[in-house]
């Protein structure tokens, strides 16, 4: 027998239909004639409902759900099921339905009403499994009509939909661990979610109004983690934005919201820690953040957070790395800091920096900087787990791949505390390359710029003492311990070329000349350089041109003597003329003209008249070639092949006159064949006086391989010319590397075994 209300149900909704049908049969007839039906056919069939007739069909029965009697709950809450989804796809086929529910049928309510009715303890109806159809029906008809209505969105913006809603959420809170409560908790936490956005202060203060505490605690533990994610959101969304919440959640029953967030933070769920990760980061960053720190540090969360940097999820690993930044630069004291590196963050750190993904480098190199600059002594434990290396590797790629300026000044930052706090940092620091890198580098980014320009000049002031230029022995490296001492000991120690080199390049760049000699020379630390100078990889060569080049250039200002020529370094030594007996005993011979030998050149076209006396006194040459006519009073004559007249004169108004040469631009050679003839005629004081003008007006990077071949051709004893090619090539050596490829790498070893000479012969001269 059926219960009373069950029969009153079925009636009314026979009767809905019938007077549904009658009404719409009477528009037919109004529209169409009458037909004549037999009396013994069949009962014409029923005209349809309208959508809108079907959907308050559907609204009634859910109404009437709840006048059922509790022992009648079990079987009316499984046929109203199909009410529920019937009318969720009506809304879905037309929108316009949705306002009519809120409006006319007042339906939210009873869709709330219907959720919280829950099944009596001796529930005996369909099988377990379909216990929760019901509710995830209803939750689901609900959202559809959140999304559909607008005049539902409207009431949730002014705020008179929410607490209905957070009434359900406290009314069913004990139960949120609940599976047969999920879909509830879910739905209405996704509605909260999603239109709370519009007004993040608002919408926390109804929640607070409408006691949400005790409604996220108990999400927050839900057995669901869809619940639990949409729960950490909406927190995340209102700390955010207001800070009535943020007091209110932090004192909720002593800070139980910390005890929750630590829970999550480690329940092995990526999503949630995630979630819970990002809660936290919006607490750091509000005006209880130092409060916040000291309480998260005493629970010891630094060890989950640690773990977070360890994930194979690359958003957890940057949500924790910025956990890392925040709760370094919150602390309100250096001893309240978390200890993250005993726990070993420096090497997860180190492992984000090799990664390939843009974000999780920054956020690594970021994380890192933090540590070391505010947390005093650790820097040893980061370059010990490889940060030096790993931040040059780091800044190479990220110049060859777009010039990263922000990620370029925390990475040279970074670099800046690691080298200038800690011994090992330093000397690891010079023999990865790290002063080619901030000489070479260069930095667009003001403050990249800055900071670089900041890193140098600190390691100056390590190495250089501030009397450098004074004349005391404070400053001179064998009393100066650290770290000249330390590195030439690990120089002579080290077994390594490489590492050999780097520090031979980074005291090139600093100490003082006085201590060339014992360095370079006795130490052996030229070898270094030159392997630097003479490496196939351009910026070993450059960074070994540029050491020998300092080397040479200071020297000039340490040592003498030494020669400028239009503010151009050219040689050791002044030019040397004719001495002064000799260039006397010519200038008397000027006016003479009783010449006793005559030169015939070009082709015995030209000739030239002179005195055997002078030129047997100023060449041996010439007085080999004069010998035979020594005694002979009348003209002798000599044809000379190898040399021009134009050539010819100019080499004897040097032995005559002493006057310097001059330069004539029709002969672009001149230069060339007038120190050729100089050494055919054993004149090296024109060949000095030549090879000062051609380095002077000739060297050029094109012109460079030929003088330097002249230069090999006709070497004298002093070897100036080619002195002076080397120190332009070093000077230039970018440029030269650039435009001459491999034919500047052979002229760049012919050259090294003249540099092994020269530079020590340097380094031996007297000071000034």
């Amino acid at each position: 027998m059926e219960p009373d209300c069950s029969r009153k149900r079925k009636n009314d909704i026979q009767g809905e239909s019938s007077s549904s049908s009658d009404r719409q049969t009477n528009k037919r007839i109004a529209v169409k004639p009458v037909e004549l039906v037999s009396s013994t056919s069949a009962d014409p069939t029923p005209i349809p409902l309208t959508p809108e007739e079907n959907a308050r069909k559907h609204i009634k029965a859910i109404k009437d759900l709840q006048a059922y009697q509790p022992h009648e709950i079990d079987k009316a809450r499984f046929d109203v099921i199909q009410d529920i989804c019937r009318l969720q796809e009506l809304l879905v086929a037309d929108s316009n339905l949705a306002d009519l529910l809120v409006l006319e049928e007042g339906i939210v309510p009873h869709i709330i009403s219907v959720l919280s009715i829950k099944p009596p303890q001796n529930y005996s109806g369909p099988p377990k499994p379909y216990e929760n159809i019901i509710e995830q029906s209803a939750a689901i008809l609900l959202n559809c009509i959140a999304e559909k209505s607008s005049v539902y969105r409207d009431l949730i913006r002014e705020k008179q939909a929410l607490p209905p809603l957070f009434l359900l959420l406290r009314r069913e809170a004990k139960d949120a661990r609940d599976k047969i409560m999920i879909a509830l908790f879910r739905s209405v936490l996704t509605i909260i979610k999603t239109l709370a956005v519009d007004d993040p202060p608002g919408f926390s203060i109804i929640a607070l109004d409408n006691d949400c505490q005790p409604i996220f605690r108990a999400t927050l533990n839900s057995a669901d983690t869809v619940v639990r994610v949409l729960t950490l959101d909406i927190i995340h969304l209102f700390v955010t934005n207001s800070r009535v919440f943020t007091d209110r959640f932090c004192d909720y029953e002593y800070g139980a919201a910390f005890v929750d967030l630590h829970v999550l933070l480690g329940c092995g769920y990526m999503a949630i820690q995630v979630k819970a990760a990002m809660v936290i980061s919006a607490m750091l960053g509000t005006h209880r953040a130092g409060e916040i720190v000291l309480r998260f540090t005493s629970d010891g969360i630094a060890l989950e957070i640690v773990q977070m940097l360890s994930s194979e999820i690359n958003r957890a690993r940057l949500t924790a790395a910025k956990l890392v930044r925040l709760f370094i630069e919150q602390a309100p004291t250096p001893t309240d800091l978390p200890g993250f590196t005993e726990m070993g963050v420096q090497y997860r750190l180190i492992e984000m920096i090799k990664s390939n993904i843009k974000s999780l480098q920054i956020n690594g190199v970021r994380a890192l900087h933090t540590i070391i600059e505010t947390d005093q002594g650790v820097e040893d434990s980061f370059v010990h787990a490889g940060g030096i290396q790993a931040l040059m590797n780091l800044f190479f790629e990220s110049h060859e791949i777009g010039n990263y300026e922000s990620l370029s000044n925390h990475i040279i930052r970074s670099l800046f505390l690691l080298a200038t706090k800690s011994a090992r940092g330093f000397v690891i620091f010079i023999q990865r390359g790290g002063l080619g890198l901030l000489k070479r580098t260069p930095f667009y980014y003001r403050d990249a710029r800055q900071s670089a320009i900041n890193f140098w000049e600190s390691l100056k002031n390590v190495l250089i003492p501030n009397n450098y230029e004074s004349d005391t022995e404070e400053g001179d490296i064998a009393q100066f311990n650290y770290p000249h001492r330390a590195l030439v000991d690990r120089a002579l120690l080290t077994e390594n070329e490489d590492t050999r080199a780097r520090i031979a390049y980074a005291l090139a760049l600093w100490v003082k000349p006085r201590d060339y000699q014992k360095l370079f020379v006795q130490n052996n630390l030229l070898e270094s350089l030159l392997r630097l100078y003479g490496s196939s990889d351009r910026n070993e060569h450059y960074d070994g041109a540029e050491a020998l080049y300092i080397l040479v250039n200071r020297s000039r200002k340490y040592f003498c003597p030494t020669v400028v020529v239009n503010g151009e370094f050219l040689g050791w030594a002044p030019p040397v003329i004719l001495d002064r007996e000799t260039l006397s005993m010519a200038r008397r011979h000027v006016s003479n003209k009783n010449y006793d030998v005559k030169f015939l050149l070009d082709n015995q076209t030209k000739e030239f008249n002179a005195h055997k006396a002078v030129l047997k006194y100023v060449s041996k040459r010439f007085g080999l070639m004069l010998g035979d006519w020594g005694n002979k009073g009348d003209t002798s004559t000599v044809i000379i092949k190898d040399v021009r007249h134009i050539i010819f004169v100019s080499v004897m108004k040097f032995i005559y006159t002493g006057e310097g040469v001059l330069v004539d631009n029709e002969y672009p050679d001149y230069l060339y064949e007038l120190y050729a003839a100089a050494h055919y005629f054993d004149m090296d004081p024109l060949m000095r006086l030549c090879a000062h003008y051609i380095a002077l007006n000739c060297l050029t990077v094109e012109t460079i391989e030929y003088i330097y071949e002249l230069a090999d051709l006709y070497e004298t004893a002093d070897s100036l010319l080619k002195e002076s090619c080397i120190f332009f090539m070093l000077e230039h050596h970018q440029q030269l590397y650039s435009q001459l490829g491999e034919g500047f790498s052979n002229l760049t070893q012919r050259t090294i075994p003249e540099i092994k000479k020269w530079i020590p012969r340097i380094f031996t001269m007297p000071p000034k």
